[in-house]
């Protein structure tokens, strides 16, 4: 469990391409197919009616409102659609872009079947035109708010858009019409984590974890938000069940490394993390993030010659990356390299300017050379900056 001090504590960063739906969930979230012995998408959604579900390629386990009822009776007297839906065909296929050309315009003409709503939705989502898809999966959940899907789709969309808020909430309703959804599940407590929720982004990751045991990501991030408060033992413990699970996801190895090191494990720490940047370099593109662990490692094992290689590839790899700038200036400084230190830690506080650790380091390398002014500068910084959690260990979805 997460410690008082931890509960309301705000994790700034998380980062990574993890938020957005995988390319395999892109493709297989909603493959059902369209009856092809329907006459017309009104038609097929009052038969659907009766079978608890919407029909189509999009639908869920929904329950419809009287509203869709009537929309759908409406659609009788409307221009019959196509035995053969173009739409959904290519939304299927995952041809997202024809899709949503096809569904606007039968939204225009007034003939999209409800029910369809959320396939039209989630394709201009999958194009990232959230703002688009935001009001077509609002109007969705509102028609058949039974859906736990229709709710999901609307809670990942209100995430994109910045709206933690909004996207907590349409996910909870999810949770509570469907609480066996580790996907919904692990996105709130990225959530919460962002919005400094600590304890219920724990309770979320474990709910995920009990829902889905065998579920890589789930312990990996119930690992990650345990890595952040301190909980080192029982990071170690799901990052290993993630590693075990996914053995080729770099950054679980990386981390796991973090936390074996953390616990004294030091040569079991260097294999993981020796491994994962092999890992690494294999994935498109490359991940920076366990060069940088091995970086911060070697350089605690007092191999500090040893860390500049990692931390320049990190460096390389993730040119936007403050903490990667950091910490090879921080090497650099080690070794006696206080202009090339200097550089480096300036660089990071033009990515990130409030982060307090940058300024102290760099007060007291400017210190160290004789530019009095400079450290003085960022002295008074560091007093009245950010203390970012370091050691390479944030949260990232």
């Amino acid at each position: 469990m997460i410690p008082n001090k931890h509960r309301a504590r705000g994790i700034n960063v998380w980062q990574g391409a993890e938020l957005s739906v995988g390319a395999s969930s892109r493709r297989s979230f909603w493959r059902e197919t369209l009856s092809a012995d329907a006459e017309s998408s009104g038609i097929q959604f009052l038969v659907s009616l009766f079978h608890g579900r919407p029909p189509g390629g999009c639908g869920g386990t929904a329950v419809p409102s009287l509203l869709s009822i009537f929309a759908s009776v409406a659609l009788l007297f409307a221009a019959p659609a196509p035995k053969s839906d173009r739409a959904l065909e290519l939304f299927n296929r995952g041809e997202f872009s024809g899709a949503a050309r096809l569904f606007a315009k039968q939204h225009r003409e007034g003939t999209l079947a409800p029910a369809h709503l959320l396939c039209y939705g989630q394709a201009l989502a999958r194009l990232g035109r959230f703002p688009e898809a935001l009001p077509i999966l609002d109007r969705y959940a509102r028609l058949f708010p039974q859906d736990a899907v229709g709710w999901y789709e609307l809670g990942y969309c209100r995430f994109a858009v910045g709206d933690f808020s909004g996207a907590a909430g349409s996910l909870m309703k999810a949770i509570d019409i469907n609480p066996q959804q580790p996907k919904a599940l692990k996105l709130l407590g990225r959530i919460q984590v962002a919005m400094g929720l600590l304890f219920e982004a724990e309770e979320s990751f474990s709910t995920a974890v009990h829902e889905q045991p065998e579920d890589a990501e789930a312990h990996y991030l119930l690992g990650r938000l345990y890595q952040s408060t301190g909980q080192v033992g029982a990071a170690a413990e799901h990052l290993q069940k993630s590693v075990q699970l996914d053995p080729r996801n770099p950054r679980a190895r990386a981390y796991l490394g973090h936390a074996l090191s953390g616990l004294g494990q030091t040569d079991a720490a260097e294999l993981q993390l020796r491994e994962a940047t092999r890992l690494a370099r294999k994935t498109s593109p490359p991940d920076w993030a366990p060069f940088l662990e091995l970086g911060i490692f070697l350089q605690r094992m007092g191999r500090v010659e040893e860390a500049i290689e990692p931390l320049e590839t990190a460096v390389r790899l993730a040119p936007q990356e403050p903490e990667a700038r950091f910490e090879l200036g921080r090497a650099l400084y080690r070794l006696g390299k206080p202009a090339e230190s200097r550089r480096r830690l300036e660089e990071a506080l033009r990515l990130s300017p409030g982060d307090a650790r940058f300024h102290y380091l760099l007060s007291r390398v400017c210190f160290e050379t004789g530019d009095s002014s400079c450290g003085e500068e960022h002295a008074e910084l560091a007093e009245g900056g950010e203390t970012a959690q370091g050691g390479g260990a944030k949260l990232e979805p």
